[in-house]
């Protein structure tokens, strides 16, 4: 399903921008899987940039990004038969729901 205005970052994952921040649109567990992985990845790399060099923004950009995969997954698991979306607005605040 296409929502207007979106543009596709894969198969059943699109985003859309807004004035309050972005909004992604997950239509299969595939697309959720993708986007956990990718944050985990985030996790990874800023985790070792935070370790190598000390700097502490690194930390909590690592924290951060190991946190909202875990709510994004969290939602899907208890949402496993629906189409869900995340918020993020500009303050980086997540917000969950279905469509």
């Amino acid at each position: 399903m296409f929502i207007q205005g979106a543009f596709s970052i894969r198969p059943g994952l699109q985003a859309k921008w807004f004035w309050w921040g972005q909004r992604s649109y997950y239509s299969s567990n595939a697309a959720v899987a993708y986007t956990v992985n990718k944050y985990s990845h985030y996790n990874d790399v800023l985790g070792l940039i935070s370790h190598v060099t000390k700097y502490k923004i690194a930390t909590f950009g690592s924290l951060y990004y190991k946190g909202l995969a875990m709510q994004l997954q969290n939602y899907n698991n208890t949402h496993r038969n629906k189409r869900i979306y995340m918020d993020i607005n500009w303050a980086y605040v997540p917000s969950f729901g279905t469509w």
